[in-house]
């Protein structure tokens, strides 16, 4: 505890522990079984994404703020309602699923041209 000027507080100690984690080749290190509900989260998160992309393309603007709006929460879409209701324009929200789709898009290229040989070599 600080006690007066030029004091500092004691330090503070954080520990973390790794249990999983996939990198951007698609090999993974550590606990499968620790990974299977980020990955289901992950899945799940792409086809809200594929969803509001398709409604914007097919019903247009008014249809995807409603869908946006009601979506369930999860990271993707709350970051959408916070851009929505920023400034009640939902173009930023939909360059957002958007850019999310591209990032997809760029990681299962790059799972394509990763060979199994790299992907054991990485284990």
């Amino acid at each position: 505890m600080a006690d007066g000027p030029g004091q500092h507080p004691p330090p503070v100690k954080i520990e973390v522990e790794l249990v999983f984690v996939q990198f951007t080749d698609g090999s993974t290190w550590g606990d499968p079984d620790e990974g299977k509900e980020a990955l289901a989260m992950r899945e799940d998160w792409l086809e809200d994404l594929l969803n509001l992309a398709r409604i914007y393309q097919e019903k247009g603007r008014a249809e995807f703020v409603s869908a946006v709006v009601k979506q369930q929460a999860n990271p993707i879409t709350d970051q959408l309602r916070t851009w929505y209701q920023a400034d009640g324009d939902a173009e930023d929200a939909v360059k957002l699923v958007n850019q999310r789709l591209k990032n997809v898009e760029s990681h299962l290229n790059k799972l394509r041209q990763t060979t199994p040989t790299q992907i054991q070599a990485a284990m």
